[in-house]
């Protein structure tokens, strides 16, 4: 066996190990997860074995590879349910490589190709995450440019579709993040303790109306403005978010209306969000 083969096989056997590829000058980071459950009926809970699953074991697990080297990194996941564990989706099932990306980073640019999680302000415009204890990951599947274009201004460009389970979600989307740090470009407000970060966020959606009873917008738009100011230990978020008629289900009648024209549309909607805090040292400081 090779030296190579050997450090793969120890990246597949050890959760977290790490490879160097010196001859490429790059290196290959891995880990993995395993889970299983072993089902017991229990007939005092449940006598009628209604919610007692076919299979007596159920287990799920996936792996993570990542390459660097130098301004590029690359990597990808594979994920695996046979079957899905009690208590999660049900839209989990089989396996495939779910998770790959291609991303270059060097100075003031950041390209992603691929995969990738993504968040506009709090998330209340736009928000791609993942949460595994739950079952939930809607990661984007398409292209991120950031970039940090003067002083104290960042940029976020966004487009591609979400997941959904093994699948993409049938709306395209589209997002701009602005975010303007006043205090690293104006001094004055650092000199007197402040830093005060503003921003503003944009997404569109695309997704095709098929409904044959409704007339449903196949454009729909959401915006917010934010700001963060931080003085000491206390610190003031604020966020504004608006959405435009966005479609949902036939099921949800009480929401639809008829607008002037005669045309089945739903509502908009908006949100405020305020959120005072104060963080607090919990280790001591010597004078």
């Amino acid at each position: 066996m090779n030296g190579l083969a050997r450090r793969l096989l120890t990246l597949l056997l050890l959760p977290g190990a790490a490879i160097a590829q010196d001859s490429y000058g790059g290196q290959l980071h891995g880990n993995f997860q395993l889970d299983g459950q072993w089902y017991l009926r229990d007939e005092g809970i449940d006598p009628s074995g209604e919610f007692y699953p076919d299979e007596r074991f159920l287990g799920q697990g996936y792996a993570n590879f990542v390459y660097t080297d130098g301004d590029f990194s690359g990597g990808l996941r594979y994920e695996n349910y046979q079957n899905v564990m009690l208590g999660f989706p049900e839209g989990y099932r089989g396996e495939g490589i779910t998770y790959r990306y291609l991303q270059f980073k060097q100075d003031n640019l950041d390209v992603t190709v691929g995969s990738f999680y993504e968040q506009f302000g709090s998330g209340m415009v736009f928000r791609s995450y993942e949460e595994r204890g739950l079952g939930y990951d809607n990661a984007m599947d398409g292209v991120r440019v950031k970039a940090n274009i003067a002083k104290g201004i960042y940029l976020k460009g966004v487009l591609g579709r979400q997941r959904f389970y093994f699948e993409k979600s049938p709306g395209l989307l589209r997002g701009v993040d602005a975010e303007v740090n006043l205090s690293e470009r104006w001094h004055a407000l650092d000199s007197l303790g402040l830093r005060w970060t503003i921003g503003a966020s944009y997404m569109s959606k695309y997704q095709r109306a098929n409904d044959p009873f409704l007339v449903l917008p196949e454009n729909v738009a959401a915006g917010g403005v934010r700001s963060q100011l931080m003085k000491g230990p206390w610190v003031l978020n604020t966020e504004f978010a608006y959405k435009a008629n966005d479609r949902m289900g036939v099921k949800l009648q009480p929401l639809v209306h008829l607008d002037p024209k005669g045309m089945r549309i739903v509502r908009k909607g908006q949100a405020l969000h305020i959120r005072p805090s104060q963080v607090l040292s919990l280790i001591p400081v010597r004078s």
